[in-house]
């Protein structure tokens, strides 16, 4: 009996420790697959359907086998996530084999069994697929460097033509002026820096903005000494120096002046020079057909009266500008730099390797007595210049040549035997080393004349002194003041997040018979992202680019004309039209 008793009571501990050890569990793997469902998002549904054994024969809760199937549901959805809309059959138990009678060693197993089973005996369950995020597109900036990139890699190896150094295909026109416009003496170069050589020059000092008159001056005369009078006040503000307006003038000439001349004069505060000569005393060269009686029929007094300029040494810095030059902007970088050392100019606008019309020096009067003894026996002609010189970097003979650009050019940046004679015979020493150093600066910036080697759509704020064009009609160049016009456009519409793209290579043909059309448009397979800034063939056209998502248009910038060369290609980065 007692026998009896201790093997139930036995049996009865043993039942009440698996209940209790299932029902541990259940909780555990409950509180798991309530977690995982909340972080995912999912879902489960879960069918449970239970065969009950025999009367008093049950040895499993209705709640534990809830638990237990809602946990193999957890195990489910966590396990196969990324299944889409998956419907799972629900196992019965009993198929697995589960007996009636169920020890821990038995439930664990029958855990186990049901996790390792294959997705068509699993519960029925529904799976959401989370979409992820597709992969960021690029932005604009980015996708203009792989074009920019992309196309330099290809001219790199010779695939696109060369575009002229002038025409800059990939960068801001405010970026500046001409890249290698700028010259030695022997060959073009880039420009020299004179901004951050102002910023060496000391605070006082006194300057000089210098005209000149040769001959019986018209009416209106010096018409933007306005813009120039502003500058010097600028200058003198900035430097704490003083600053004057000086007119060089022939003695001779003086007596020219009607009081409308004197008038203005007084108006400014010029200060008048009278200078000896206009030629060289020593000069004995000009042209067949000319001589000095006569006032017309050669350049070379306009010219080399200038060079007075450069014996002004009451002045720290003097800078000589032709009386067709109006000021855009701040222009006194030019004469703070030159107050440090040196001589500066720029080429001309056709061609010259130096425009005659601007310089500008920290006066010297040895730099005057070497221009008087360089005349001296010095000869020209058209195929070997002054001095047998030559006109390098020009090609041949230029503009001017024969008169005060060449002359100054010669003498100043030259190394010719008569040059090196007369620099010695006035004890002055040239170059690097010397007491003036030689250099050139932008002229698109600082001598503006015409377009000529500027940036295609030159950004014409960038212009500090305006020489040429003079007339209204300009063309495509910058005009003066009076000639610019304000157009007033609505705002573009905002970009349009860019989409992922690939560069693809647009060939655009010849446009030989434009009937005055300088432009051609060219559909593209695809949305268009961004396209190059512009392009070239291979006989140097120059063409500005523009686009929409639909098409590019090309535009030729070097001139009005039509062009007969079609090896034109643009690039851009188009998009396929099924992810528009």
């Amino acid at each position: 009996m007692a026998k009896h008793s201790s093997r139930r009571a036995f049996s009865g501990c043993k039942q009440i420790m698996l209940c209790l050890a299932l029902v541990s569990f259940a909780l555990c793997v409950f509180a798991l697959w309530a977690s995982q469902s909340s972080l995912q998002g999912q879902t489960s549904t879960v069918a449970i359907s239970t065969e009950t054994s025999t009367a008093g024969k049950q040895t499993r809760s209705s709640i534990s086998e809830m638990m237990i199937d809602q946990a193999l549901a957890a195990h489910i959805s966590v396990s196969h996530a990324p299944m889409v809309e998956a419907e799972l059959a629900r196992p019965n138990p009993a198929a697995l084999g589960a007996p009636h009678e169920l020890t821990t060693t038995q439930s664990t197993t029958f855990l186990q069994a049901a996790s390792a089973e294959s997705a068509s005996t699993l519960p029925e369950t529904t799976v959401t697929r989370t979409t992820l995020p597709r992969q960021l597109a690029p932005s604009r900036e980015e996708v203009k460097q792989r074009i920019r990139d992309h196309v330099h890699k290809l001219r790199s190896k010779g695939r696109l033509p060369k575009c002229r150094d002038q025409f800059r295909d990939d960068s801001d026109p405010r970026s500046g002026g001409c890249k290698t416009c700028c010259n030695d003496g022997v060959r073009w170069k880039p420009c020299f820096d004179v901004e951050t050589c102002a910023q060496s020059a000391p605070l006082g000092g006194k300057y000089a903005f210098v005209l000149v008159q040769v001959g019986r001056p018209g009416w209106p005369w010096l018409t933007f000494l306005d813009t120039m009078k502003a500058q010097a006040n600028m200058l003198a503000s900035t430097s704490k120096s003083t600053v004057d307006i000086v007119l060089l003038i022939p003695e001779w000439d003086v007596k020219r002046l009607s009081q409308n001349h004197l008038s203005r004069i007084a108006q400014f505060n010029i200060k008048i020079v009278k200078v000896p000569w206009t030629l060289p005393p020593l000069l004995r060269w000009w042209p067949d057909d000319w001589n000095p009686t006569k006032t017309a029929g050669w350049c070379g007094p306009q010219d080399l009266v200038r060079l007075h300029t450069v014996g002004l040494d009451e002045y720290d810095a003097a800078a000589f500008f032709d009386q067709d030059i109006e000021f855009h902007g701040d222009v006194t970088p030019v004469l703070r730099c030159a107050a440090t050392g040196y001589f500066l100019s720029t080429a001309g606008g056709v061609g010259e390797p130096l425009n005659v019309g601007f310089f500008a020096v920290r006066p010297d009067k040895r730099l005057l007595q070497a221009a008087e003894f360089f005349a001296e026996n010095v000869t020209f002609n058209r195929q070997n210049g002054w001095d047998k010189g030559g006109f390098a970097p020009a090609g041949g003979y230029f503009v001017g040549a024969e008169c005060g650009q060449g002359y100054l050019h010669t003498l100043y940046y030259k190394d010719t035997k008569k040059a090196r004679m007369a620099l010695k015979a006035a004890n002055i020493k040239l170059g690097s080393n010397g007491a003036v150093k030689m250099e050139q600066i932008d002229k698109c910036i600082w001598n503006y004349q015409t377009g000529s080697d500027c940036p295609y759509k030159y950004d014409c704020n960038l212009v500090r002194a305006h020489h040429k064009p003079t007339q209204k009609d300009h063309g495509r160049d910058c005009p003066k003041l009076a000639y610019r016009t304000t157009t007033t456009t609505s705002s573009p519409p905002p970009l349009k997040p860019i989409l992922p793209c690939d560069i693809v290579s647009i060939h655009v043909g010849d446009h030989c018979k434009c009937n005055g059309v300088y432009s051609k448009k060219i559909a593209a397979d695809g949305i268009i992202q961004e396209c190059q800034l512009s392009t070239c063939n291979p006989p140097g056209d120059m063409f500005s680019v523009t686009f929409t998502e639909s098409e590019v248009k090309i535009t030729r910038e070097d001139a009005d004309g039509c062009w007969c060369d079609g090896d034109i290609k643009v690039h851009c980065c188009i998009a396929p039209k099924a992810d528009h």
